[in-house]
Order: structure tokens, then C-alpha cells, then sequence
């Protein structure tokens, strides 16, 4: 028969990150602006000129999200920013994607599961790009904190790769938990 301290020590071993029985879960929202509350609309162009009514273009949307967090998208020179929070406009600032194109058409939230929900501390996102003829896409894996600010963690390739989804999965799983936004630096997962 294992000692009481064995079975302790198991049971705290069960509960470290990356453990099996520690598993997190996933939810899915979907990402689409066309179903999104409009928050802002231009007025202006890229260059700053004033434009017609009849051209005002919305250029940023709250779109709901999963476990009380909002997920903001804003359009800008040919390329969309996203940013988390839990109210009317994003918790901190947009991050950006250095190539032209768009975020979605879902969003994965990474947590443990709590009362049938899952509690979220990570989203991974696809951002869909397209430059000088070239098209392709990458995940990124976001740390989330329960007031919605978010930093980005990590971006993982996806053209060409089959096994991106799990490796940025493993990534919010592994990384999110421990990584310090104000510390410790993005990186890219091959």
C-alpha cells in the first residue's frame, strides 16, 4: 500500500501545468466584423482627409467572446489589430500583425473548465495575410488576464504546417500560465 506522502506528492504532481490531469479545455466564438457592434467609424482617410458622409467606413468592432472577455478588432492600412476586454472598449492596445490582412473566423479560448465553462487565461487566434502575391496564415497565442488585457505570446506558423492548431494549443497551454507580459518577450514556435 503507497505511504500518505506518496499519495500527497502524486496528487500534487497530477495538478502541475502541462500534467495530464490538469488538462485545460477549449471553447470557440466565432470572429467575423460582419456580426460585430460597431464601436468607431472613420471620418477621415488614411492620409487624414476628411471624407465624404457617404464614405464614413466602421473601423473598429466589439465582437463577443467567451467567459465575460470581448474581443475588439480595428482596421487599419490594409490590416486589422486585435485587442481583449470586458467592457465597452478593448482593456489595452491593439496588436498588430506586421503583414496586410484579418483575424478570425474563430477564436479558441484556452482554460480549465469550471461549472461546465471554461475559464479563460489564453486565446489563440489565426490571422489570415497576403503580401506582394504571397498568402498564408499564423496563430496567435495570447495570454489573457480576467480584467482583458492581453499580450501576445507567441505566433506559430500555419502555412504548410498540419500540425499548427496542437502546437499552439500546447503553447497557451504550456506558456500562458507563467509567461509575464511586462517581462518576458513574444516568440515563434516552428
Amino acid at each position: 500500500m503507497p505511504s500518505l506522502s506518496r499519495l500527497a506528492a502524486g496528487a500534487v504532481l497530477s495538478l502541475a501545468p502541462g500534467s495530464a490531469l490538469a488538462a485545460n479545455d477549449s471553447a470557440f466564438t466565432d470572429l467575423d466584423v460582419k456580426r460585430c457592434a460597431v464601436i468607431h467609424v472613420a471620418t477621415t482617410d488614411e492620409a487624414g482627409n476628411t471624407l465624404p458622409k457617404r464614405d464614413h467606413y466602421a473601423d473598429e468592432w466589439r465582437c463577443p467572446g467567451h467567459g465575460g472577455l470581448n474581443v475588439f478588432v480595428a482596421y487599419g492600412d490594409s490590416r486589422e489589430g486585435i485587442a481583449f476586454g470586458t467592457g465597452p472598449k478593448p482593456a489595452g492596445d491593439y496588436m498588430w500583425h506586421p503583414k496586410f490582412g484579418s483575424w478570425g473566423p474563430r477564436v479558441e479560448w484556452r482554460g480549465p473548465a469550471r461549472g461546465g465553462a471554461v475559464e479563460p487565461f489564453a486565446a489563440v487566434v489565426r490571422y489570415r495575410w497576403s503580401v506582394d502575391g504571397r498568402s498564408g496564415s499564423d496563430l496567435a497565442v495570447f495570454k489573457l488576464s480576467r480584467d482583458g488585457r492581453a499580450c501576445r505570446i507567441a505566433w506559430v506558423p500555419a502555412a504548410n504546417n498540419p500540425t499548427a492548431n496542437t502546437t499552439a494549443t500546447r503553447t497557451a497551454n504550456d506558456r500562458a500560465p507563467e509567461f509575464d507580459c511586462a517581462k518576458d518577450e513574444p516568440f515563434e514556435v516552428r
